[in-house]
């Protein structure tokens, strides 16, 4: 019988079927998988390993084995082989009764020692993480400094890691479709998690309810696509962890209707991640009373005209939800908070105009220097996300946009 509750050869599982076998233990698999993409930048390789072991989620670099994962019903099993040496640093450890008595038994091979622990629960999850780092110990990366705003890794460090993973997967073509993409989004995206997500962002379960999941997948998507971003790399460190978060809340009160866009999502979009910056813990202004903020949320969030057939965004009221944002907000917030609200209101691409544009003069008004690398940022990721799969679109909106913005930082009279 084989360790994996996977054993046939021909069957690979695919994710969602590894999630329903491990049942409670799931919690616990996601954890190390975050763990180890987090510590080691690694990405599992699902491989069968024969009769005996069946398919496993194996973890290696440069030829070396770091661990191997085996799915059981509402368990898995670690295998990590240590050297002599390690074995006597692990036995020093606090490692929990469970993983010092196998530690203890395992014979010293040549190759090594074979250690098998089967995680059910915190304690040998924890273990594991203290094997992993004997056999090969974490290297700290150093931040060059403090941000005066919450990371985005703090407050959500397995949405940051898992981002990580999606964008790993992507680049050595793991995940090579927006179906498959979805499906691991989904399959990560447990019930627990959502709600999880939601004590901190409210609107995310809804988000994610009110079609789907392709919103959700889309934000991931986006996420995964950011690091790689030119303009991404090259912004000072303050400014990518706002793109983070900017492009996390850009859609967070999308709501679209079958085969239609939603043209007033970004000003409701806005108004929702103001309230949750604030909440996370962003700056504001002595003004931003509780009530102030509630006045402010409904002013963003109800700047509606209706159309025929349709809502769009109030551009009249645009210029008091700039002067109001200016006031409660401090500048990290606020300038996040206005790059999602203008991220469909400029005609950048010719094949997706908006529905509600500004003229060009209203754009010279009420975009200025401190926030237009965002903006910018906003409608590229915006755009590789959608067009990950098809590079010659990619390439093309790419150029567009880098052309607009490029002859808006020129025109004269800005502020």
């Amino acid at each position: 019988m084989a360790i994996s509750v996977f054993s046939q050869e021909n069957s690979p599982p695919e994710p969602a079927e590894v999630a329903a076998r491990l049942g409670t233990a799931g919690p616990l698999w996601d954890r190390l998988v975050i763990f180890i993409q987090a510590h080691y930048d690694m990405v599992g390789d699902m491989v069968y390993g024969g009769k005996k072991y069946g398919w496993t989620l194996w973890y290696r670099q440069g030829g070396k084995s770091l661990v191997t994962l085996y799915p059981q019903e509402n368990a898995f099993v670690a295998q990590v082989v240590l050297s002599k040496e390690q074995v006597e640093q692990a036995l020093a450890l606090d490692l929990g009764e469970t993983a010092a008595r196998l530690l203890r038994a395992a014979p010293q091979l040549p190759d090594g020692c074979w250690l098998f622990v089967q995680v059910a629960g915190p304690a040998e999850a924890a273990a594991v993480e203290q094997l992993l780092q004997v056999k090969h110990p974490v290297t700290r990366r150093k931040r060059s400094k403090e941000l005066p705003f919450p990371r985005f890794e703090q407050r959500l460090p397995a949405v940051a890691a898992f981002a990580a993973a999606l964008a790993e997967e992507i680049e050595v073509e793991q995940l090579a479709s927006p179906s498959e993409i979805q499906e691991r989004v989904m399959a990560f995206f447990s019930p627990d998690r959502i709600a999880g997500v939601d004590g901190l962002l409210p609107g995310w379960a809804e988000m994610i309810a009110s079609d789907g999941g392709a919103t959700l997948t889309h934000l991931m998507t986006a996420l995964a696509v950011l690091p790689a971003c030119p303009e991404y790399q090259e912004a000072a460190e303050e400014q990518q962890a706002l793109a983070q978060w900017m492009i996390l809340l850009h859609d967070i009160a999308k709501r679209p209707l079958a085969g239609q866009r939603d043209p007033i999502h970004a000003f409701r979009s806005a108004a929702r991640a103001g309230r949750i910056l604030a909440g996370l813990g962003f700056a504001v202004s002595p003004q931003a009373a509780p009530q102030a903020l509630d006045a402010w949320e409904a002013l963003v969030f109800n700047a509606l005209l209706q159309q025929p057939g349709r809502w769009v965004q109030d551009n009249q009221k645009l210029e008091a939800i700039l002067l109001e944002t200016d006031r409660l907000f401090g500048p990290p917030a606020a300038w996040v908070v206005k790059a999602i609200l203008l991220h469909v209101s400029i005609s950048v691409l010719r094949d997706w105009p908006q529905e509600a544009p500004l003229s060009e003069a209203e754009i010279l008004r009420y975009v200025d220097e401190d926030w237009l690398p965002l903006l910018k940022m906003m409608f590229l990721i915006d755009n590789d996300a959608y067009t990950l799969f098809d590079p010659p679109t990619k390439n093309l909106y790419r150029r567009e946009t880098l052309a607009y913005f490029a002859r808006l930082a020129a025109l004269p009279q800005r502020m």
